[in-house]
């Protein structure tokens, strides 16, 4: 194998396992994101859920007051999970792109090993092709 080759082939490979820990991080960040989005939620279900005060009570404005705030969280928790899994997404597409990368330089790699490897072969009968005629031969010499 060339050293150019050689080289190719160890790039391929660390772009691959580069690709791998963004793609590994991206989705922790997604799965951060998406507890942030429940626990926003579950804190809106457990505050919708209380006593249900009078319309009278401190209560009920201190939730009426603290709703927009909890839904404005939520839609930017919401927008943090979107974004998060579209990071991951195009993570996932570049591991792919890697990877495809990676066994188009082992194919070359395997290509060129076979073809000198059929060299060899080719050389080496070519070898064994001369001795069979060169004279006193054993071979020759029973054949006349």
């Amino acid at each position: 194998m060339t050293r150019t080759l050689a080289t190719l082939l160890r790039l391929r490979h660390l772009q691959t396992d580069q690709a791998s820990r963004a793609l590994a991080e991206a989705l922790a960040a997604e799965a951060a994101a998406a507890a942030r989005l429940e626990a926003l939620r579950g804190a809106i279900r457990t505050e919708a859920q209380g006593p249900s005060p009078d319309a009278a009570s401190p209560l009920r404005g201190a939730f009426t007051a603290w709703m927009p705030a909890a839904r404005e969280g939520l839609a930017r928790a919401q927008a943090a999970l979107t974004q998060t899994q579209a990071r991951s997404e195009a993570n996932r597409a570049a591991l792919a792109a890697a990877r495809a990368a990676g066994r188009a330089a082992e194919s070359v790699a395997q290509a060129r090993a076979a073809a000198a490897n059929a060299l060899a072969v080719r050389k080496a009968q070519a070898v064994l092709d001369d001795r069979a005629h060169q004279p006193g031969d054993s071979s020759q010499e029973r054949a006349t």
